[in-house]
């Protein structure tokens, strides 16, 4: 775990933390590695998804993504909305420490970054269009993925750590404003400045089925293509959610 995520990850929350390392392994992938070789990439790709039971390069990509970012980003957006530590994130800056079926083990930086105070898009900017959207872009090119899909499976990520965060944090009135603002920022506003599409935001579809009242995911994450796998219970494929019309109500239960 890098020195100044230790007071944010105490005791049983510390794992969560020891996906971001400073300290380089021989067997590290550089990530600049796997956007420009694409045979590297497919490969990690088809290993991933041997582990899973698919040979979809699709199901595996996003797969793969989501377990990569349930590993980086608590501890990365812990750094950016909490400290406003801005990380090092650019391809060339960073690589990632891999098991044999192609889980990411830890997202492993050139340096612990540098203190940089500013609002939302100064400190999440090199995340977004350094980080996110060049793997993004080369995982929908290699696997055949809408890159939609993939950023709707971003979007689920970081509203999940933003909760999360906000529960954990609802004593400490300045770190909560700043988790506010920065979900406002990442999830809740059409574009992003001088005048770009925010990829990660669409309405809440809000359906009642069975008596509950629920949110449905903004992309399908395509689990359901797995053997032995069915729609989760907030899929918005799912057969009994594609015919509902969008609910009026206010109150919703995440899934």
């Amino acid at each position: 775990m890098i020195d100044l995520l230790k007071p944010l990850f105490p005791g049983p929350l510390a794992p969560l933390a020891e996906t971001l390392q400073c300290t380089p392994a021989a067997d590290d992938v550089p990530l600049q590695h796997l956007l420009i070789d694409d045979t590297a990439l497919r490969g990690l790709l088809r290993r991933h998804g041997a582990c899973l039971g698919t040979h979809d390069l699709r199901v595996a990509a996003c797969a793969w993504l989501l377990h990569y970012l349930a590993q980086i980003l608590p501890p990365v957006m812990a750094g950016l909305s909490l400290l406003q530590q801005r990380w090092p994130l650019a391809p060339q800056e960073c690589a990632l420490r891999l098991d044999a079926d192609g889980h990411t083990q830890a997202l492993v930086l050139i340096h612990p970054g540098v203190a940089a105070p500013g609002d939302s898009d100064s400190r999440y900017h090199a995340l977004l269009h350094h980080h996110l959207a060049p793997l993004i872009r080369r995982l929908s090119d290699t696997a055949r993925v809408p890159a939609r899909l993939l950023w709707g499976n971003v979007a689920r990520r970081l509203e999940g750590v933003l909760r999360d965060a906000c529960e954990l944090c609802q004593q400490q009135p300045l770190l909560l404003s700043r988790l506010r603002a920065d979900e406002q920022f990442l999830l809740h506003q059409r574009g992003w400045p001088p005048a770009q599409k925010n990829p990660l935001y669409a309405p809440p579809r809000i359906v009642e089925h069975q008596g509950d009242i629920i949110t449905l995911h903004r992309q399908c994450c395509l689990y359901y293509r797995l053997p032995d796998q069915g729609y989760c219970t907030a899929c918005p494929l799912a057969p009994e959610f594609r015919k509902h019309k969008p609910c009026s109500h206010t109150t919703t239960r995440l899934q």
